[in-house]
């Protein structure tokens, strides 16, 4: 297995299968119970576009009344933007079986929030024509767990489908299309901004022992190492290379607030 495939199934773990086999948790006192995404990934008895308009209610109760924050039971904080990723995560598995049904989802949404996650779901079930707006919403949402989804969803855009993927993002007689230079230097240009944003989470098992993390930073690298580029961490930030080892950009570290 090629080492950026194996990296992708390592984050995929984190935000799918690491997150939905916990599904027992929930958002907090009166937060979204994420067990009721269980059905949307695995429950092949209902029809696919079926559980895409489960998921978009979902969606949709959580955007409308957001659950409070509480410490999750496998570590880390359950926020409405953990919980709005880990939706917009899910609904990329039916939206792969019926990515038309996905996709009218997203096209009827008034409301931009919806519409820019949707996007997003988009994206995660392979749909390439999302990366322009999908590089917008990972520039500027204002919420950082958006933005960290989306900058996964182009992650997995920047580099063809493969058997090991979960979900996979085509099937049989589904065609995957090289991305082209216009779009290549877009996300090159997407990933080189997001490597200095300061969106932050937390590992530990209560508060007082949490650490840390950017995830947004990780996506950021990832998906520059995947355009073939070679990412040097320094004290003051990055220094990028390219595939001939030239250094081409360095970007400085930017501080979290």
């Amino acid at each position: 297995m090629r080492r950026h495939n194996f990296l992708l199934l390592v984050q995929a773990s984190a935000i799918v299968l690491a997150l939905i086999p916990s599904l027992t948790a929930y958002g907090g006192q009166n937060g979204f119970n994420l067990a009721k995404l269980r059905p949307i990934v695995d429950d092949h008895s209902i029809p696919p576009a079926e559980r895409i308009a489960r998921g978009v209610a979902y969606l949709k109760e959580e955007l409308a009344s957001p659950s409070p924050e509480s410490w999750g039971l496998a570590g880390g904080p359950i926020d409405t933007g953990y919980i709005q990723e880990v939706i917009v995560g899910v609904l990329a598995f039916p939206g792969v079986e019926a990515p038309k049904a996905l996709r009218q989802q997203r096209d009827n949404a008034t409301d931009k929030r919806m519409k820019d996650r949707l996007t997003i779901s988009l994206g995660l079930a392979g749909a390439q024509d999302t990366i322009p707006d999908i590089l917008r919403i990972a520039r500027t949402d204002p919420e950082g767990a958006v933005r960290t989804t989306a900058l996964r969803a182009l992650t997995e855009l920047a580099t063809p489908p493969s058997p090991t993927e979960v979900p996979l993002r085509y099937l049989p007689g589904q065609v995957y299309h090289p991305l082209n230079a216009k779009a290549v230097q877009a996300m090159t240009e997407g990933f080189l901004s997001s490597l200095q944003d300061t969106y932050k989470r937390y590992t530990g098992v209560n508060k007082e022992q949490a650490t840390p993390y950017y995830p947004a930073q990780f996506y950021s690298k990832l998906g520059l190492r995947l355009l073939g580029y070679q990412v040097e961490t320094t004290k003051q930030g990055w220094r990028i290379f390219n595939s001939k080892g030239q250094l081409v950009r360095e970007v400085a570290l930017k501080q979290a607030e």
